[in-house]
């Protein structure tokens, strides 16, 4: 409960609610409206979770081929099974990301 109140009161201070509201200020969904960013591209799973999360904008480093937004799966975009969808970038500062070895 403690993480639900530091996440309302980021909000309030943002001046919204981030999202679907539940109670008034706090909303289920804790990274809504959020930037994520990330030192290489997020598999299947990480990119479900920030669906779920509802994420605004994922940016990430290194393309991995175990990564599920810029290869053959391409989480973020589905359109018809997802009820959220957020952007993705791909290759933000690649070079300082590749230099701290986390391939």
């Amino acid at each position: 409960m403690r993480l639900l109140e530091e996440v309302a009161r980021y909000q309030r201070g943002r001046g919204d609610s981030g999202g679907d509201d539940v109670s008034g200020d706090v909303t289920p969904y804790l990274c809504a409206g959020c930037d994520v960013y990330l030192t290489r591209e997020p598999c299947a799973l990480c990119a479900m979770a920030l669906v779920h999360a509802r994420a605004r904008r994922v940016l990430f480093g290194v393309r991995v081929p175990q990564g599920a937004l810029c290869g053959r799966y391409r989480l973020h975009g589905r359109s018809p099974p997802l009820n959220h969808r957020y952007r993705a970038f791909g290759g933000v500062r690649a070079r300082e990301c590749e230099q701290l070895g986390l391939r």
